[in-house]
């Protein structure tokens, strides 16, 4: 144990010297403050002790810090601290709120309008202004509120290789519905799918290819928002029961923008601003890397 003891101070003197060489190096003003733990003296003219010459840059927990602060006077010295103030920092729902109810402690109205004062997390707002390298600690407290409102859109690759695994989400379905009323009864469900670019090399251009470009299947597209986020877990299945699959002809396929169309599309997927965003992502192959298009000029 002494060992560690040993080591542990000899590294703290290691730390503490090289601060002081860093201050020591420091010829400005501005080089002086963006060094961790060192201050400015801008007493003009000369600056020194009745002994020696002295450095306008110091370490602020230096050996030698009174004599430097005597010679400078306080009102020379420069040095700026972090700021941190709270902005908002509103008192978190009481445990037992249920999202949307409209009131601490409310126990109705779990599919109503979300609560807009609804505090899951506290503080809400801070200003904070830093030094440079320098680190500022501070307090966040969560705390979950029951009902809080989920949205859960499911993506999934419908190319011909995931024909066996429709029934089985279809199925999925109502056991996500019923799953999810456990954990929120303000839970909505939607289904998207994707197959790839309809381009060359990824899907064959040839027209009758782009009718039909496998038995059974229907014309290739890139996106498709087949359910709006919704509350009708049997709509869900119907949806993804009867969506038909399609063909490309490389292996990747274009999921990567099918995940950027559902993320960005707020308004058509019915993301709520006040809800727990789900997106489940299924497919049985690879995606194309960012600047596959380029080459066919595809974007």
């Amino acid at each position: 144990m002494m060992k560690i003891h040993l080591l542990l101070m000899g590294l703290c003197s290691l730390i503490a010297v090289a601060v002081a060489s860093d201050c020591k190096h420091a010829q400005t003003c501005s080089a002086c403050i963006q060094t961790p733990n060192c201050i400015w003296c801008g007493k003009p003219g000369e600056f020194s002790s009745s002994e020696q010459s002295l450095l306008r840059c110091t370490d602020r927990a230096g050996s030698a810090l009174d004599e430097w602060t005597a010679q400078c006077g306080k009102d020379n010295i420069y040095a700026p601290e972090n700021f941190y103030r709270l902005v908002l920092d509103k008192e978190l729902a009481m445990a037992g709120v249920l999202a949307g109810s409209g009131g601490a402690g409310a126990a109705g109205g779990a599919h109503g309008s979300h609560n807009q004062s609804l505090i899951q997390m506290r503080p809400q707002n801070i200003a904070l202004q830093l030094r440079v390298r320098e680190s500022q600690s501070l307090q966040v407290t969560f705390r979950q509120a029951e009902d809080y409102p989920v949205d859960l859109y499911y993506l999934m690759d419908l190319s011909k290789s995931m024909e066996d695994d429709k029934d089985s989400l279809s199925a999925l379905g109502a056991t996500l519905a019923e799953e999810m009323q456990k954990i929120t009864r303000n839970f909505r469900l939607g289904f998207g799918s994707f197959v790839d670019k309809v381009v060359m090399p990824y899907v064959s251009t040839v027209p009758e290819k782009l009718i039909a470009p496998c038995k059974d299947c229907a014309r290739p597209y890139g996106f498709r928002n087949a359910l709006k986020l919704n509350e009708n877990a049997s709509s869900f299945v119907d949806q993804v029961r009867n969506a038909p699959v399609s063909g490309n002809l490389d292996a990747p396929e274009g999921g990567f923008d099918a995940i950027m169309q559902a993320i960005k599309c707020k308004s058509q997927i019915g993301w709520r601003d006040n809800a727990r965003h789900l997106l489940l992502f299924s497919t049985d192959a690879g995606f194309h890397y960012a600047g596959d298009g380029k080459v066919l000029h595809a974007h």
